[in-house]
């Protein structure tokens, strides 16, 4: 992170630094962005797909837990009946002990959907 002064509001701003470089042409991407990892991420796409074709580097979209919850949501608030609404809590509160409830309630088509989704194609990577 760094922070400014902003002129206007005369007040500091802090903001994240999203920096990539490219390890054969040594090209570097620097970028503030005022928000953690979903923003940078969503303002940084074009540049994460060139990492993941040139690279094969894969980043997530937020974290493990917020991914599965972009495409499972109701699923996993069903599958995890103790999560009180907000599964992506209840898997960071003790992740390997609930993921491992919620994997165990995986059906087929659920495991498709995530092995299809954009945001895990690092699995048809290792898969291949």
């Amino acid at each position: 992170t760094m922070s400014y002064v902003d002129r206007q509001s005369k007040t500091d701003v802090t903001v994240y630094l999203f920096v990539a470089t490219l390890p054969y042409s040594q090209y570097t991407y620097v970028e503030a962005c005022p928000d953690a990892k979903r923003n940078l991420y969503d303002q940084n796409k074009a540049m994460l797909d060139i990492i993941r074709t040139s690279n094969g580097i894969f980043l997530s979209h937020c974290g493990l837990e917020e991914d599965l919850d972009e495409i499972l949501h109701d699923k996993m608030i069903a599958y995890l009946s103790e999560c009180g609404g907000n599964p992506v809590g209840y898997l960071q509160e003790a992740k390997n002990y609930h993921m491992l409830e919620l994997v165990d309630k995986l059906t087929i088509e659920d495991c498709q959907a995530i092995y299809d989704d954009y945001n895990f194609a690092c699995l048809k990577a290792v898969m291949v």
